[in-house]
């Protein structure tokens, strides 16, 4: 009897095993109808078959779960890839902004992709579609620039109690501009040159300082070649013009009152 117990035992656990199994194996394709487009729209890519790649990525946009957000990011940037080496411009920026909404600041692989592309991909998304101010992320060294509206502004002493040099007061136009929203941090600073040259080393988020302006330039310099940018230092026009709310007349930056001056 107890055999007989256990025969029946042991085919009740067969039986859930193999309906588990089955349950795993359903929810499984249910997947893979999105994943195989994907990876055969990755390859038409790939092989130069661009027209093939976006049938193939559009397809793999529609199967793909909402849920699946690292292969939805992977379609919507080699739509983007596709539409571009297509001559489809404005198409390309769409996906890759598609792509940017999916996962914030997620750059594509360096490893992988040329520098060409890490930038194309970079220069999609650093503006708004209007061209109205927007900010942008570069994740590998998290650092954040703001967009600043370029425009035409009266730079110099427009209240008569500055420096000499600060004299004659003259019109100077600036082009549109992205500015760092934060200062130079420590961790940011070691991260591109191995070293902190702070004084005050109280942690990773704090500002550098004790750097001089030729310790800058080389900042700069490794900065470029790590992120194949074009970072360099504001000019003393575009300060006065940011540090003017946009070229404001201001005696202090957001402000002309005493009263709030700090």
């Amino acid at each position: 009897m107890k055999t007989v117990k256990l025969k029946y035992l042991y085919l009740s656990i067969i039986i859930c095993a193999l309906a588990l199994n089955n349950f795993i194996n359903v929810h499984a394709g249910q997947k893979n109808p999105g994943i195989e487009r994907l990876n055969v729209g990755i390859e038409n890519y790939e092989n130069g078959k661009y027209d093939d790649a976006i049938f193939n990525l559009e397809m793999a946009k529609i199967q793909l779960s909402e849920f699946d957000k690292d292969n939805l990011w992977s379609a919507y940037f080699y739509l983007g890839l596709s539409y571009c080496l297509l001559e489809e411009k404005e198409e390309s920026k769409k996906e890759f902004n598609k792509a940017n909404d999916i996962i914030k600041n997620k750059l594509p692989d360096p490893d992988k992709h040329s520098p060409k592309i890490v930038k194309l991909f970079n220069e999609a998304h650093m503006r708004t579609g209007s061209g109205a101010p927007g900010t942008y992320t570069y994740t590998i060294m998290s650092m954040e620039f703001v967009f600043v509206k370029g425009g035409c502004f009266d730079m110099g002493d427009n209240f008569g109690d500055g420096f000499s040099d600060e004299n004659p007061v003259h019109e100077v136009c600036v082009d549109d501009f992205y500015i760092g929203k934060y200062e130079v941090t420590q961790g940011q600073w070691e991260e591109v040159m191995g070293n902190n040259p702070s004084k005050f080393q109280h942690g990773k988020n704090y500002p550098v300082e004790n750097v001089s302006w030729n310790d800058v330039q080389g900042f700069i310099k490794k900065l470029n070649n790590k992120t194949d940018k074009s970072y360099r230092l504001l000019t003393e026009a575009e300060w006065e013009y940011v540090a003017r709310s946009v070229g404001k007349r201001e005696k202090w930056a957001g402000t002309s009152a005493p009263s709030h001056k700090f």
